[in-house]
């Protein structure tokens, strides 16, 4: 990809809100993802095979440095007249063109001019260009030449086809959630704009060409801008200002998808106002707008949030800032080393986003995908390394006996494939324990832990100190801020261990207690948000407690740890009725000891 700056529960019906359905959702992201896939396979075959310049021509977009033998186009005062300068060993020269001699474009085609403008062309397509020698026209035909597809482009290719999985493994799993279908419509966008602009796709026909890359321009417009859009998704209800950033962030993305609209067309039909929007200074003006606005958006938001909310936007905008960033900086006004850089950077950039939002989702708990499905994501990753490590292998392998024989001998080669596939197959196991390592190594802890403290609560022998042992415990080992709430006799819930030590009791007639009583699932109520979420204990179905716990970090629970802490609550629960019960039988034994005693000493 050659990349420059310039050019849940399923629910049939939709929510409170909602236009659309989940499944409607589904069915739509998951579509864009399989097309933008598709385009991209497309382009990844053009910038391998197709793209090709003129001889003696240097290309920006290729990020390769200014040689010396490059052509260089200045506009004159004449419409659609270039003067072409260039040393004398430049190919041109070869040609019969001299430096200084006019290029003259106003018998040109559009398809040509809209060539001439982009500097791609089709491989082996065969250029007539009119040269202006003094006061005498020439005509010469040039070659186009395939150039390959460099290093940085494919990086940036497989980045962004990592980010289309992170899109569809968003789509597939929580397109209930805005947060998640806006963050996966964002990305999909993006790319699919990105796809068609002239440094990244190239036909045969060069009016497809300018019609697709102008309708690139509102597209990608439009999913840069869902930043700010997905900005308004937290801290809500937004402030004035926060409403006037987002509103200035659509403004700036119209005005951006005018510009980029209209300028193909402009450049191939030589329209009055084409030399003013090809103008460097101009398009640097337009090119960073629908950058700038919406990661101002982003920034002024992370401060007005707080607990999950400030860790799932932060750690969402980390990967996807740089993209917004970089992109400030008008690379039209940029030429030579700086231009070069600012290419390398944003291609590599391109390879990080989704990597950094890889991290965030499985390690960092961006979205709550389920724990099963990043133990698939490890297995995934797992077998991609593998599959490399088997390839390398084997084409070493291969090398090696190659040069120490020089023949070779299928016996060989399928010797050399049974022993590295044993050996890669043998090494899965240490691969999978690295990886699990660096994404899971907290959970997992925390995880043991928490089972850990479900078989201690056992051995606990009294009710009254059950409560302070599993808050304490909670607190040192596993770095969960805790409290429990136990019922009493007369139906409230009073604070026994952790907590404010000011906190009131809870009505048995409270909203949430009520809502948590009928749902008997773990939930996070925003009048209990200064305490987290509330784990129901439960004996035979019929409440006797809540145990607060906030993650660390006023992060969120993965599923896995909510299910453990749920265990947790309802063994408690369990536990400290056993106690009571046989608290309460020893105390009807002492009672019938007592009676017994006062019967003989009264018969005595």
């Amino acid at each position: 990809m050659r990349c420059g700056i310039k050019p849940s529960l399923e629910r049939s019906r939709p929510a409170n809100g909602d236009v659309m359905s989940t499944a409607a959702w589904r069915r739509l992201l998951l579509a864009l993802c399989a097309f933008a896939l598709l385009q991209l396979g497309v382009c990844a075959w053009l910038q391998g095979a197709r793209f090709a310049v003129l001889p003696g021509f240097d290309v920006p977009f290729f990020g390769t440095a200014p040689n010396a033998n490059s052509v260089q186009m200045s506009p004159t005062r004449t419409p659609q007249v270039f003067m072409l300068t260039f040393p004398p060993s430049s190919p041109l020269a070869a040609q019969g063109v001299r430096s200084g001699d006019l290029l003259d474009l106003r018998n040109a085609s559009p398809g040509e001019r809209y060539r001439w403008w982009t500097k791609f062309w089709w491989a082996g397509e065969q250029v007539r260009a009119d040269i202006l020698h003094g006061h005498a026209p020439k005509r010469v035909t040039l070659t186009a030449q395939w150039v390959p597809l460099d290093w940085y482009g494919a990086v940036a290719n497989v980045g962004i086809c990592w980010m289309l999985l992170f899109a569809t493994l968003l789509a597939w799993r929580r397109p209930d959630d805005p947060e998640a279908r806006t963050l996966a419509l964002l990305l999909i966008l993006i790319n699919l704009g990105l796809n068609f602009q002239p440094q990244n796709w190239i036909s045969p026909w060069p009016a497809l060409d300018a019609t697709l890359s102008s309708l690139s321009a509102p597209v990608s417009s439009a999913g840069l801008v869902l930043f700010a859009t997905y900005a308004m998704l937290f801290a809500r209800p937004p402030s004035a200002w926060r409403r006037a950033l987002v509103w200035t962030a659509y403004a700036a993305a119209i005005v951006n998808a005018v510009f980029e609209l209209a300028l193909p067309g402009a450049i191939a039909f030589a329209l009055p106002g084409a030399a003013l929007l090809s103008n460097a200074l101009f398009e640097g003006t337009f090119s960073p707008l629908p950058f700038v606005f919406p990661a101002v958006c982003v920034l002024a938001t992370i401060p007005a949030t707080h607990g999950a909310e400030r860790a799932r936007i932060t750690w969402a905008s980390i990967p996807l800032l740089p993209l917004y960033i970089i992109a400030w900086i008008p690379s039209p006004a940029l030429s030579g080393a700086a231009a070069v850089w600012i290419l390398y950077t944003y291609n590599i950039i391109l390879f990080l986003a989704p990597l950094g939002l890889t991290y965030s989702l499985l390690s960092c708990r961006l979205l709550d995908i389920g724990f099963a499905l990043n133990r698939a994501a490890v297995f995934a990753v797992t077998s991609l390394l593998l599959a490399g490590l088997f390839a390398a292998l084997q084409w070493l392998a291969n090398t090696l006996v190659a040069s120490l024989v020089r023949v070779h001998n299928i016996t060989v080669d399928m010797t050399i494939v049974v022993i590295v596939y044993f050996v890669a197959r043998s090494s899965r196991t240490a691969v999978e324990r690295v990886i699990t390592r660096v994404f899971f190594a907290a959970r997992d802890r925390r995880l043991q832990a928490l089972r850990e403290l479900e078989r201690a609560v056992d051995d606990v022998s009294d009710p009254d100190a059950l409560a302070l042992f599993v808050v304490e415990y909670l607190r040192t080992r596993v770095e969960i801020a805790a409290a429990v709430y136990l019922q009493a006799a007369d139906g409230w819930l009073r604070p026994a261990a952790g907590g404010a030590p000011e906190t009131a009791p809870i009505s048995p007639d409270h909203v949430a207690l009520v809502l948590l009583r009928s749902a008997r699932v773990p939930t996070d109520a925003p009048e209990w948000s200064d305490l987290g979420t509330a784990f129901p204990m439960l004996v035979r179905g019929r409440l006797r407690g809540i145990v607060f716990c906030r993650a660390p970090n006023d992060g969120a629970f993965a599923p896995d740890e909510t299910h453990a802490l749920e265990r947790l609550a309802n063994r408690m629960a369990s536990d400290r009725e056993d106690l009571l019960a046989e608290s309460l039988r020893a105390e009807l034994d002492d009672l019938r000891v007592q009676m017994f005693e006062l019967r003989a000493t009264g018969n005595g």
